[in-house]
């Protein structure tokens, strides 16, 4: 396994299970997969209802 390709997937896991320490929450189905389109980049379209949530 690449050191990058691992890094980079908990570097995302960190940043998520601080964002869930901050919110002192568990993260709902809509939650996660907003997180995942907006881990993808670019300009994700979100369907309606879905929050879009930030890691920063």
């Amino acid at each position: 396994m690449e050191k990058q390709i691992a890094k980079g997937k908990t570097e995302f896991f960190d940043k998520l299970r601080k964002h869930l320490a901050e919110r002192q929450a568990g993260l709902c189905w809509k939650d996660a997969w907003a997180l995942r389109l907006s881990d993808l980049g670019g300009k994700n379209r979100l369907p309606r209802g879905f929050n879009a949530k930030s890691l920063r």
